[in-house]
């Protein structure tokens, strides 16, 4: 299958999850040029091409489950800001030495975890101690997975 109907799997998938999500209207070509610029600008590699094609069809994902980042901020529910892919990244990379590789954060989970991109594959790891808890080939794969075994776990309680 390839990734554009993979991802479009993913998102129908999320749509039809038990509990709601909101996915906003995906990035136009001038915001996917305005963010691969901002990338480059803070020092960051291209979107890996399994999240641009996500951003393209659903330019952030706010779910029960898991947030999925956009290029900037999204608005909560609350009225307030929730940080974007670079600016939630560079907290999570400030620690590390300049010439490092910079890791992507694209996702922020319940129970203090976050969905990192390294080496290629997606990580779901704890925030304070970065162990890691599960690890995906792609972004489709990890919505697929969670919101089937969020959804399998709601129905299984009494």
């Amino acid at each position: 299958m390839d990734m554009h109907n993979k991802i479009d799997q993913a998102i129908a998938t999320l749509q039809n999850a038990d509990a709601k999500s909101f996915l906003r209207d995906g990035g136009g070509e001038i915001s996917m040029k305005v963010a691969a610029s901002q990338l480059a600008k803070n020092n960051y590699p291209p979107l890996p091409e399994d999240y641009d094609i996500l951003l393209r069809k659903a330019f952030g994902i706010t779910g029960p489950y898991f947030t999925l980042l956009k290029m900037g901020g999204m608005e909560t529910a609350g009225g307030g800001l929730q940080p974007g892919i670079i600016e939630t990244s560079d907290a999570f990379n400030k620690w590390n030495d300049e010439d490092e590789q910079k890791i992507f954060v694209f996702g922020l989970l319940s129970g203090g975890a976050l969905l990192i991109h390294r080496d290629g594959k997606y990580h779901v790891i704890d925030e304070s101690s970065h162990d890691v808890f599960m690890t995906y080939d792609d972004i489709a794969d990890f919505i697929i997975d969670t919101v089937t075994r969020k959804d399998a776990a709601i129905r299984a309680l009494p």
